[in-house]
């Protein structure tokens, strides 16, 4: 039996090495500073072809790569993607667990979506992915966007529960059980809908699986709402139209439809009419120069 001196050099020598082989946590930044993360599942393919088709470089990520990123990670990419993986049950448990660390690397624009897009690809589930992978990019230099989709997980849930995915950004509370609700209605001009209309977005046999009952209202507005929907966050919007949202945006670019169009004040109205009298008088003084 080893003791004594000898045997602690052996311990330590021992220890060095073990170190050794299993070597620092090595950074995992973009590859360029063009690139996009997507939580890798069964929906993945639709958004990987989506980004490349806007250029993007696509990097997938399964729950044990996700969760070896740090925030600095994170910060590298353009947008980070958990997608809808055709209808899932179950929330992602990287992108759940390690949701305070990622999240931190989010400032730039923000879409959480209620429904399953992958799913209702064809019907136009594909525009909307689309067109929301284009907006979440579309920050400035620096900026990290977040496309974040509660697909079917929260479908049957009743009363609104809180979502832990979206925790760090602010308290959401979605509820399910709505009887496969089809009635879709877009309430606010937003690049994330571009393509989009109520009649893409409805009548998917289910368009809404969740609502948000309630959410930070200070820092999100609501895109999309399921109709006629009553009860706790429902809301009256510019057109007339109420419900609860299901679909949110945070960012630049978002119009309220029904929002009254800029009326120019009085201060305005009399530089414009000092222009014209001005024009009108540089036009007399010219023609008595010519006479």
């Amino acid at each position: 039996m080893l003791k004594g001196p000898r045997y602690s050099v052996l311990v330590a020598v021992l220890a060095s090495a073990l170190v050794f082989l299993a070597g620092p946590v090595r950074a995992q930044p973009a590859p360029d500073a063009n690139s996009v993360l997507i939580y890798s599942n069964s929906g993945t393919s639709s958004y990987s072809a989506a980004a490349t088709a806007k250029g993007f470089t696509v990097v997938t990520a399964t729950d044990a790569q996700w969760t070896a990123r740090s925030t600095a990670d994170f910060a590298t990419f353009r947008a980070l993607i958990i997608g809808d993986p055709v209808c899932g049950g179950t929330v992602p448990p990287g992108p759940l667990s390690g949701a305070a660390t990622w999240a931190a690397a989010i400032n730039g624009p923000k879409l959480f979506i209620g429904t399953d897009e992958v799913f209702h690809f064809s019907s136009g589930g594909g525009t909307f992915l689309a067109s929301g992978i284009g907006y979440v990019t579309s920050g400035g230099a620096g900026q990290t966007g977040a496309y974040v989709s509660l697909s079917c997980y929260y479908d049957s849930t009743t009363p609104a529960v809180p979502v832990p995915l979206l925790a760090p950004f602010g308290t959401f509370m979605v509820e399910g059980n709505l009887g496969c609700y089809d009635d879709a209605h877009i309430v606010a001009i937003h690049p994330a809908l571009a393509g989009s209309t109520d009649a893409t977005l409805s009548n998917w046999s289910c368009s809404v699986h969740e609502v948000f009952r309630s959410f930070p209202s200070a820092s999100f507005i609501p895109l999309v709402i399921a109709r006629n929907i009553t009860g706790a966050g429902s809301l009256t919007f510019g057109d007339g139209s109420h419900g609860v949202p299901y679909i949110l945006a945070s960012g630049g670019g978002i119009v309220p439809v029904g929002a009254p169009a800029t009326v120019p004040t009085m201060s305005e109205w009399a530089l414009i009419l000092m222009g014209v009298l001005l024009a009108i008088s540089a036009l007399f003084f010219l023609r008595r120069r010519k006479h």
